[in-house]
């Protein structure tokens, strides 16, 4: 290796560096964040969960209630995967917002939906609830679940 071989290796590392130190440049979309963000989800969801009007206010959300819980969800996930990591790497080529959001809308509202499903379950909140009821609660806890996800995006060390 010549020395401006070395040179350029060093260069490359020095970006490399900076890259990850300063701007924090998110890493490409991987398992690891999605393990990242069910323990998100899952964290902010405990809260939410033990929530002792919960059982109370879903009993009382309309239909409506549920389409406006679930627009607000993707509004909010929508705008933290912009606003909190497509900002950081805007101008690197290969990376456009749509296959940004493409893989991370989806990834978060499923694993949201999920944790809420199983934190409803395990904790036997099914068990207050009709059907439609517990629908309305799987709704109403993934907003929460989907925020802890993507905001676990941010909080992950690079």
């Amino acid at each position: 290796m010549n020395t401006k071989q070395k040179i350029d290796k060093i260069e490359k590392n020095v970006e490399l560096l900076e890259e990850r130190l300063l701007e924090k440049k998110p890493d490409r979309f991987s398992a690891k964040d999605i393990y990242i963000a069910f323990f998100g989800a899952l964290v902010v969801g405990f809260a939410f969960t033990f929530n002792s009007l919960l059982i109370q206010v879903v009993k009382a959300l309309t239909w409506n209630h549920v389409y406006i819980l679930i627009a607000a969800t993707v509004f909010i996930l929508l705008l933290q995967i912009y606003f909190i990591g497509y900002l950081r790497v805007k101008g690197d080529p290969g990376r456009n917002l749509f296959e940004f959001t493409a893989k991370r809308l989806p990834t978060f509202y499923l694993i949201s939906l999920f944790v809420a499903a199983l934190l409803i379950y395990i904790y036997g909140l099914n068990q207050f609830l009709t059907d439609g009821e517990w629908i309305k609660a799987l709704f109403a806890i993934s907003l929460p679940c989907a925020a802890g996800a993507a905001i676990s995006d941010l909080l992950k060390k690079y």
